[in-house]
């Protein structure tokens, strides 16, 4: 990965791909987008830190989503996602253990409502695209636009402009097409 982390951050990373059965290169991409998320690197996320992301994709995000979506990802109710928790909601393991089917279902249904800027239950692609480049904003691997938009086009199985929960589900890996 282009980012260069410190020795701590690479043991952080390495405990953590352990931890979740994931690939190294994986859990160090998840890292590097936390960190950059990460404002005012305190090694969480706020609430306030969340809405910005969320503002940053386009979305007319209130403190009251945002607080939503943070109650949904804070299993430690520590008031901050913290590392461990954005690595269960990008698709980890909880210490280890799988996730419930409810709490997959939740976490996915969030991520949806996260790129879904103007809420009407459609991605569309300039909100994929607003997501993706939010989410790479800081990282010295930019995806090429062309890219972007053949994943867009792969996933929109039925060809209307925008991804449905269902095609998201498949772009996620959860359901096959």
């Amino acid at each position: 990965m282009a980012a260069t982390l410190n020795t701590t951050e690479l043991t952080t990373v390495a405990s953590m791909a352990k931890k979740l059965g994931h690939g190294q290169k994986q859990v160090e991409a998840w890292y590097c987008t936390f960190r950059d998320l990460d404002q005012n690197g305190d090694g969480k996320l706020t609430t306030e830190e969340l809405r910005q992301m969320l503002l940053d994709c386009g979305q007319n995000a209130s403190e009251e989503d945002a607080r939503e979506i943070m109650d949904n990802l804070d299993h430690n109710e520590d008031g901050g996602i913290d590392f461990h928790e954005f690595c269960v909601f990008m698709g980890g393991t909880a210490g280890g253990e799988s996730e419930t089917p409810q709490q997959m279902e939740d976490n996915l249904l969030n991520a949806f409502k996260m790129i879904d800027g103007d809420g009407d239950g459609y991605i569309d692609f300039k909100e994929f695209k607003a997501f993706l480049k939010t989410v790479e904003a800081n990282s010295a691997k930019q995806t090429p636009d062309n890219e972007i938009e053949d994943t867009f086009n792969d996933a929109d199985t039925n060809q209307d402009g925008k991804l449905g929960y269902a095609e998201f589900r498949i772009l996620m890996g959860v359901d096959e097409n």
